[in-house]
């Protein structure tokens, strides 16, 4: 139990990490693996888990077919096919559909003759539509609440017979009526396609009853279909790399139209979501990938196994025992696998007992199988081996590497490792670390850069000699060594890790250092890192979920030290998950009396955000009516920026989530035409609750501040960024009238300096205050900026503002319009206000500058910087 305390604590340092605050941790695609083919290859639903699986049912639909000729599958040689297949609704009543795997995704067939059906099939006609709903849970329609389907339906009840059996009910798509009907109890509502007769909303009806107030129906079968075919194929018809070869009404062929090369480390593109990767080896050695781009959960499982299955399996220390399933890293993706460097060692074997039970793990006892000696195992068993990776600078040599939970984690240094880093274990102590960064990608240092590591590190070029660099290592701003590093040498930091003493957490290697007219300049080709923050801790004896961790020198193993049920239609949780940490572990059992399942994780894929419509008029008078319509999942925010004529931002304003679902949003709000500003200065920032401004209390004390302001543009509140209340309208106020509030100057959606403003008043009143003043008009931009946890995007349109000029608002010269400097901004204030130049100058001495200005405009944009080669260099 001690060992699960110390789980939870590297959880919690690692979610802190990397910021996010509970839940899977997302990621932009994800990928399932078909097993390794070195000829012919062929992959089904049981084996490849990126193809379409009935659990309950034991059918799949797809299967891939590939006889290459040396390094190339000559034209025809590569065979997709699906066929259709027979599900029961969940509403059974209704008896079965049929439905078809196509590129990965389940989609409707047709109807055969039924209770509610009759013969018709949309796969002979090309069309594949979409399953949206097939469900038998129990939903209640009132005459106040609709009940919303996919696809922009809705069904709303007019009324109920005053003896509940009859309902009136009406069928709507985007608020308008497409069907009015009346439908008894216990009897089913059918809208088919008005054009191709194809059944689309199947509705059952349980019950009804007619109230004094409302009425209502309860809703116990429903089933929905998309009113457009998501796909459409015809004879000849192309689709990627393939070409429809047959369709009839029950089965699909494609096969590649041209030659396509396997050549060595390549991935090739098939068709949608399909690919096949090609490993980088002398000999042709190549698999399937099944890719998932679009937003949602996904289901990354492991082959099918079944009830009497039993093999021979070489487990650990090379025993052969007898098992009922075997999962590794070719047949489960949820399991780590490095092609390049062959790493992924991680088998996870079961072997159960009758009655749907998997005993506890027993020892492995040598019984006669066949006329062959071999182990009988029960229970299930986990394990994984320590393997060596070479550095990315080679000349390093090699560290150590332990796939984990589906995760891949440093176990330390060693023999092979370069004498200049040094041999320390981690594993040895029960500990696995998390390596950051690995590469040998060149960069030039020369004096006064800085480059950026992870966990808080930077190193900072004091200065380039002949043949030595002067550094500085900082940690959080925090100088924490500094050194001198030789030409073609590796300046190593070690530091104590937990109860781990001096272990080598950074590496950077120097080449050559040379002189390039008049800077010295010094190669760096090599940096590695391991977190000082994250570890896994390991102990033997400890628990994860229901498995004990044992520990080897070669690596670990894990048992179960209870037995697990088996039990129709569930989810065995093997071990949890933590996110960044450990993908869970689970094993899904089909709701059959043949006992049959396989190993599931779940990866979480959210997109880049993307504007798939921005809608601006060309011409526009006050108010300014925008709209946009969003792809993004995990949304953080949208911020709408206008920009005048001469690019100054004109208006900021962050716009509150629109109405939608899931990752489609639609967004509409306005701009009254007017520009807020403060003694002539423009804030553009001041629509967003709270404003950011530095506050200068005197010539030695400043603060980040946000500024409320009330309706009437008037400072309401002066809040800092620990939470101090600096000024509370009417309650308090903690500096003097006289101290300076400095608000940023934008230009074309840049900070570019800041300008002073001076605070007058006391408790009860502030000035000055935000003035509104019209646009002039003009041809202006609207940026529009959108943002999700991984990341934003930008988009922007312009459009003629026609509206008069009914005041003046300070303009820019075209040569002032673009300058980035403090100063620049200053002297356009004085061009303005030549009595307070003097004042502005002063201001300098205790401005934090140009950094406090970036800071700001980090936070103002929400801006996010996605590093993804590790180092950065300023």
């Amino acid at each position: 139990m001690g060992s699960s305390r110390h789980i939870g604590l590297v959880i919690s340092i690692t979610l802190l990490t990397i910021g996010v605050s509970a839940g899977q941790i997302p990621s932009e695609i994800a990928e399932i693996r078909g097993h390794v083919a070195t000829a012919e290859g062929v992959w089904n639903a049981e084996d490849f888990g990126w193809f379409v699986y009935d659990l309950n049912e034991g059918m799949g639909s797809e299967s891939l077919y590939i006889t290459p000729s040396g390094r190339t599958i000559e034209e025809g040689r590569l065979i997709y096919s699906c066929r259709a297949v027979a599900k029961r609704f969940e509403y059974e009543n209704w008896g079965e559909y049929l439905w078809i795997g196509f590129l990965g995704k389940r989609y409707l067939a047709g109807y055969p003759e039924g209770p509610v059906t009759e013969e018709i099939s949309s796969l002979e006609k090309g069309e594949l539509r979409e399953i949206l709903i097939d469900s038998d849970d129990r939903y209640t329609i009132s005459s106040e609440k609709p009940l919303i389907l996919g696809d922009g339906y809705s069904v709303a009840l007019s009324s109920v017979s005053d003896d509940g059996i009859k309902a009136f009910i009406e069928l709507l798509r985007d608020g308008s009526k497409v069907d009015r009907a009346v439908v008894e109890e216990g009897s089913t509502y059918v809208w088919k396609h008005p054009e191709s007769d194809i059944p689309l909303i199947m509705l059952h009806i349980r019950s009804g009853m007619h109230g004094r107030d409302e009425d209502r129906v309860d809703i116990d079968g429903l089933f929905q279909v998309s009113t457009s075919p998501a796909v459409v194929l015809t004879d000849s018809t192309r689709v990627g790399l393939l070409k429809v070869n047959d369709i009839s009404g029950d089965r699909i062929e494609l096969r590649n139209s041209d030659d396509i090369a396997l050549s060595p480390d390549s991935l090739v593109q098939i068709a949608g979501g399909l690919a096949l990767r090609v490993m980088d080896s002398p000999t042709l050695r190549y698999y399937p990938v099944g890719i998932y781009t679009e937003y949602g959960r996904y289901m990354i499982r492991g082959a099918v196994f079944h009830e009497g299955d039993l093999r021979v399996q070489k487990i650990i220390e090379d025993i052969p025992a007898y098992v009922n399933a075997v999962w590794d890293y070719r047949n489960y993706a949820g399991f780590y696998f490095d092609d390049k460097d062959m790493i992924g060692s991680e088998t996870f074997v079961m072997n159960s007992s009758s009655r749907r039970v998997i005993p506890r793990f027993g020892p492995i006892v040598p019984v006669e199988m066949n006329g062959t000696r071999v182990g009988s195992m029960r229970g299930m068993l986990y394990y994984t081996y320590i393997q060596p990776k070479r550095f990315e600078r080679e000349s390093w040599g090699e560290y150590y590497v332990l796939s984990l939970f589906g995760e891949l984690w440093f176990a330390g240094y060693g023999r092979n490792t370069s004498s200049e880093i040094g041999d320390k274990s981690m594993f040895d102590y029960e500990r696995l670390g998390r390596v950051l960064i690995d590469t040998d990608a060149q960069d030039i240092a020369t004096s006064g850069n800085i480059y950026f590591f992870r966990d808080g590190y930077s190193l900072l070029i004091r200065d380039v000699g002949k043949d030595r660099i002067f550094v500085s290592l900082l940690k959080n701003n925090r100088i924490v060594d500094n050194s001198t590093i030789n030409s073609n040498s590796t300046y190593v930091y070690k530091k104590d890790v937990f109860d781990i003493k001096d272990l080598p957490v950074l590496a950077v290697h120097v080449g050559e250092i040379f002189r390039d007219g008049e800077r010295q300049i010094a190669v760096i080709d090599g940096v590695f890192q391991i977190s000082d923050q994250i570890y896994l801790p390991i102990e033997g004896g400890s628990k994860i979920g229901d498995m004990v961790i044992f520990t080897t020198p070669k690596g670990i193993y894990m048992v179960n030290d209870e037995s697990k049920s088996l039990g129709k239609g569930s989810s065995v949780e093997i071990w949890p998950e933590y996110p960044g940490v450990t993908r869970g572990l689970y094993l899904a059992v089909a709701d059959n009396d043949t006992l049959r399942y396989f190993p599931y994780t779940v990866a979480y894929v959210v997109p880049m955000p993307r504007i798939i419509q921005l809608g601006v008029p060309p011409d526009a008078a006050p108010p300014v009516a925008f709209n946009a319509t969003v792809k993004a999942g995990e949304m953080r925010g949208m911020l709408a920026e206008v920009i005048d004529p001469l690019g100054r931002t004109v208006s900021l304003k962050e716009i509150p989530m629109g109405r939608g679902s899931g990752d489609t949003w639609r967004f509409e709000w306005t701009w009254n035409g007017t520009v807020p500003v403060m003694n002539d200065m423009v804030v553009p920032d001041a629509d967003i609750a709270p404003t950011n401004a530095i506050l200068y209390i005197n010539d030695s004390h400043s603060a980040n501040v946000g500024v409320l302001f009330d309706q009437a543009g008037r400072i309401e509140r002066i809040l800092g960024a620990d939470g101090r209340i600096y000024y509370s309208r009417g309650q308090s106020m903690s500096f003097a009238s006289g101290s300076r509030l400095a608000f940023f100057l934008w230009n074309n959606s840049t900070v570019v300096g800041q300008r002073n403003q001076t605070l007058v008043g006391d408790i009860n009143a502030l000035e000055p205050h935000i003035e509104r003043v019209p646009a002039a008009p003009g041809r202006y931009t609207l940026q529009l900026r959108v943002q999700n946890i991984m990341g934003e995007t930008v988009t922007r349109s312009t459009f003629n503002l026609s509206s008069p000029i009914y005041g003046t608002l300070p303009r820019l010269s075209p040569a002032q319009g673009n300058r980035s400097s403090v100063d620049s901004n200053d002297s356009m204030s004085s061009d303005l206000h030549g009595e307070e130049k003097s004042d502005a100058k002063k201001s300098r001495t205790a401005s934090p500058g140009a950094g406090a200005a970036a800071f700001m405009v980090a936070i103002i944009s929400s801006a996010l910087m996605r590093m993804r080669g590790g180092l950065r260099r300023t």
